[in-house]
């Protein structure tokens, strides 16, 4: 399952899961998009908002070789400590 189909299941909008979980709707854009890695932090909230465990969320991010991956990590790093 995606970050997507969650939020799609539960029937809300990228802004309403991102003000839920505290981050700003283009970053949360960028997390279901794969051009973003949500921090620890915001892995947490994801969780408890969708009602999974952190470890699927993790698994939505994690490559074949079980790295976690996003497009563009130089700018995931500058976004992590903007959004938290």
């Amino acid at each position: 399952m995606t970050l997507r189909e969650l939020r799609r299941a539960i029937s809300e909008t990228q802004r309403q899961t991102a003000m839920s979980v505290g981050v700003t709707q283009s970053w949360y854009s960028r997390l279901e998009t794969g051009k973003a890695l949500p921090s620890r932090e915001v892995v947490v909230r994801l969780a408890a908002h969708f009602g999974v465990s952190a470890d699927e969320i993790l698994s939505m991010f994690r490559q074949p070789t079980g790295r976690l991956s996003a497009a563009d990590p130089g700018r995931r790093s500058r976004e992590s400590r903007r959004n938290g």
